[in-house]
């Protein structure tokens, strides 16, 4: 059975995440442009995308792949991170918004008979998910096991409470 490790949470002050970042066709054309920045860029002495950590581990253009479930008492958010630790993880709360931060660094060095070659590769990647009303931020709990974060948002009492149906009288 695999290990559960508890990943710690913390808040911070901070200045909320601008809502026009959420939209999808600016995050497809920061995509796009991600794309065309690294063709015109490309060098012969420059790590191929196969090569970077974060891409070998199945995280690619700096997303992390998420499942939010909203449960009776609580929301649960589900956070693909495959190959990570929960020293490589960072998950921190700020004005109302969760952040969950993904960091691979890694150093290669390789001696030939003729060859010396020395790389270091750091990248990172995040994901930002806007809190609902009801949740009680004190109790935000956060387990690693098997590539999967998993984030328990409990529900305050108060959101717990079934709604109350309103009858509609006809004329």
């Amino acid at each position: 059975m695999a290990e559960q490790q508890p990943v710690p949470v913390k808040k911070e002050a901070g200045v909320p995440t601008d809502p026009m970042m959420r939209r999808p066709f600016l995050s497809l054309r920061d995509e796009i442009d991600r794309v065309f920045d690294e063709f015109m860029s490309w060098s012969p002495f420059r790590a191929s995308t196969w090569e970077r950590p974060l891409a070998r581990l199945g995280v690619h253009g700096g997303d992390l792949t998420a499942d939010v479930i909203e449960r009776d008492d609580a929301y649960e958010i589900d956070v693909d991170v495959p190959g990570m630790s929960k020293d490589n993880i960072e998950i921190a709360l700020s004005n109302g918004d969760l952040r969950v931060k993904c960091e691979m660094k890694e150093e290669k060095e390789e001696t030939g008979k003729e060859y010396y070659r020395r790389e270091r590769f750091h990248e990172s990647c995040s994901r930002d998910f806007e809190l609902p009303a009801g949740v009680d931020v004190e109790k935000i709990a956060a387990d690693l096991e098997n590539g999967v974060l998993k984030i328990t948002l409990p529900k305050t009492p108060e959101a717990q409470k079934q709604p109350r149906k309103i009858d509609i009288k006809p004329h």
